[in-house]
Formats: C-alpha cells, structure tokens, sequence
C-alpha cells in the first residue's frame, strides 16, 4: 500500500494543504497514513465513488479522524454530517427546505444588499480593516444565522464552537488510536478520513 511523502501532521497541512494533496493524488488511488495508521483517497473519481456508497463507507463512525466506534465523541453525533440513510433522511430534507437551490437564489438577494451595507460600514471607518475578521468572519455570521433562524444573541460563538468540533476531529491520543486500529484490522474495519467501512463489509 502506497504512503504519500508529505507529511499529514495537521499544522503544516492547514497552512498550506495544496503540497499534502498533490502529494496524495501522485501516491495512488488509496493511500495509507502512517502517522494515523489509516487509508485515505485524494483522487476524484476514488473520492466520489466513497462518498456515494453509504452502504460501505459509512458517516455514522465519524466524518472526522476519530472513529466513534473506538473513540467516545466530546457531544453527541450531529444529525446531519454523522448519520446515514434512513437517519439522515428526516433532518436533510428539513434543512433542504431552508437551504435548498430554490431558498438559497430567494436569499441570494439579501445576502447581496448585506454584503454591500458590510462593505459600505467598514469603509466608513477609514482606510484599513482587518480582512479576515471585519469581513471574511463577520459576513457568514451576519447572514448565515438569519437563513436558518438563529437568533441574534450567542453567534459570537458559533465561530469557536465551529473551531472546536474541528479541532475535535483529530484522533483521540496515539496509545487509544493504536489499540483501535488493532481491533479494527482483527475485525476488518479499515478507516477513511470522510466515511468508515461497516463490519460486514
């Protein structure tokens, strides 16, 4: 089984993912990650083929580093990203309504006006603005909460919760991670960075 040659730790990969992948995709269609004892797909069609086979890759595990088969998740799985068919059906099509093709040309609009009353405010307060959090930051909290009907107080914190449960998706501590990947290969599990295979397959 082929490794990629860049490193996976997360903090280079974060800075600058784009080596990490090209690395990835030259590797082969299925990789192993060394330092997280895992296969991995950078390639489309390997990517695609996973990602729409639910029956064999599964969500419900984790979408994440971690396999919750092995490694306790901080909060209860989300409903939407870790869950599969027939789970994932009832919450996906309440949040197809909101978001759907339809909804999101109707807000399109809005969301058009908002960031042009964003621009025009910072503007406003001089000749510089800090790019990432006046602006990149500020506009998904300013319109992204209203489309779903998240209430005014409290998404100041939607940012770091979102930070945390990324930071969450990292495997549990090496020894945990270990002794997991050995139950998982006695049982047949192997474990991929976006789906985890079932038992039976």
């Amino acid at each position: 089984m082929p490794a990629p040659q860049g490193s996976a730790a997360p903090g280079p990969v974060l800075e600058d993912p784009l080596p990490f992948q090209a690395d990835l995709r030259a590797a082969g269609p299925v990789v192993h990650l060394d330092e997280y004892d895992m296969f991995a797909m950078g390639r489309s069609n390997e990517v695609h083929a996973a990602l729409t086979d639910w029956q064999t890759f599964q969500s419900a595990a984790g979408v994440g580093l971690s396999n919750f088969r092995y490694d306790k998740p901080w909060r209860p799985p989300s409903l939407l990203l870790e869950a599969d068919p027939p789970h994932h059906d009832a919450p996906r099509a309440v949040l197809t309504k909101i978001l759907g093709p339809r909804e999101i040309r109707r807000l399109g609009e809005s969301w058009a006006t908002d960031a042009e009353e964003l621009v025009e405010d910072l503007l406003a307060r001089g000749k510089e603005f800090d790019a990432v959090t006046d602006l990149a930051a500020a506009f998904p909290l300013r319109v992204f909460p209203d489309a779903v009907g998240i209430p005014q107080a409290g998404r100041e914190d939607l940012l770091p919760y979102g930070d945390r449960r990324l930071q969450r998706l990292r495997p549990a501590k090496r020894a945990r991670r270990q002794r997991g990947a050995a139950r998982g290969r006695a049982l047949g599990l192997d474990s991929l960075p976006m789906r985890t295979r079932r038992p039976d397959r």
